[in-house]
């Protein structure tokens, strides 16, 4: 008996090799990127991070308007995406009939596992032109936000992330959600309650994990590059006007890192770390509001 508790331990610790593998990876990432930044933030300082130029000619760079595109765009597509993927995970769950569920369910993660590309092209060919004259059009006349062009804007790349996080997030959701014990059910319907109050209890019941989910959700959208790059416009601009372009960290990078050369090179690493850094701080400051407020 002692024997085979011995190989089943051998065979546990054995596993948490993989685990170990992951923490090292990431320290591995973290460490190239601040290797590579150090040139960089050696010669500019933090003004990479304050100052909005890109001037090749001159060596002069700084990546405000992409910091402020990222974040802008980051949090909107959360703001956006949280109300369907919610509704989507309990519609799954307490009201679709069963016949058309598993559809859903399906449709769901084809849409998650969709390439990014796709939506970058569809949201540039078809979804922009359909905003520009509709959605874009009617803020246009109600709040007088003057468009630059009537073709990619932070709005737009904000709202074809918003699509493809839905689906991505609601999964996590939708798992979470269908977790709850049956108990629940059962303990408001014999209170005479209805269905919009079990569906709020139920949701009360899974807020951290909600909040968790959009975390996830969160990271993948300031992450995403080639479908914000093509929406997005990739103007260095810092505008409170949403249907303007702007530009973002990762789509900044992909635009120029095929031409960098010297400094630029390190800038882009200084960027890079700067992008794992909004991830990090966006997962502390759910754990704060998880441990103030929850």
């Amino acid at each position: 008996m002692m024997i085979l508790k011995r190989k089943r331990e051998r065979i546990f610790y054995f596993l948490l090799i993989p685990s170990s593998l992951v923490v090292l990876t990431f320290m591995s990432l973290l460490s190239a990127l601040v290797y590579s930044s150090i040139p960089a933030l050696g010669r500019f300082g933090l003004s990479i991070y304050t100052r909005n130029v890109w001037d090749p000619v001159n060596d002069q760079y700084g990546g405000l308007a992409a910091i402020y595109g990222t974040v802008v765009t980051g949090v909107l597509s959360v703001a956006i995406s949280a109300p369907f993927a919610t509704a989507i995970a309990v519609f799954v769950n307490d009201i679709s009939p069963k016949k058309i569920k598993s559809f859903i369910i399906n449709l769901s993660d084809l849409l998650a596992a969709f390439p990014t590309v796709v939506y970058g092209f569809w949201g540039l060919l078809s979804l922009g032109p359909f905003l520009s004259h509709t959605l874009f059009a009617f803020l246009d006349s109600l709040f007088g936000l003057h468009r630059i062009t009537n073709g990619p804007s932070i709005l737009l790349a904000s709202i074809v992330l918003a699509i493809m996080i839905t689906p991505f997030a609601s999964s996590l959701l939708r798992e979470v959600y269908s977790q709850v014990p049956k108990s629940v059910d059962e303990a408001v319907y014999s209170l005479g309650l209805g269905k919009w109050e079990l569906v709020v209890l139920k949701l009360s019941y899974i807020k951290r994990a909600f909040l968790g989910a959009y975390a996830l959700a969160f990271g993948r959208a300031v992450g995403e590059t080639v479908a914000v790059s093509l929406t997005i416009g990739n103007i260095l601009n810092i505008s409170p006007n949403l249907l303007d372009p702007g530009y973002t960290i990762p789509s900044l990078i992909i635009s120029q890192f095929g031409t960098a050369y010297g400094i630029q090179y390190n800038v882009m690493f200084a960027l890079a770390l700067f992008l794992v850094v909004i991830g990090i701080a966006f997962v502390i400051i759910s754990r704060l509001i998880l441990r103030v407020r929850l």
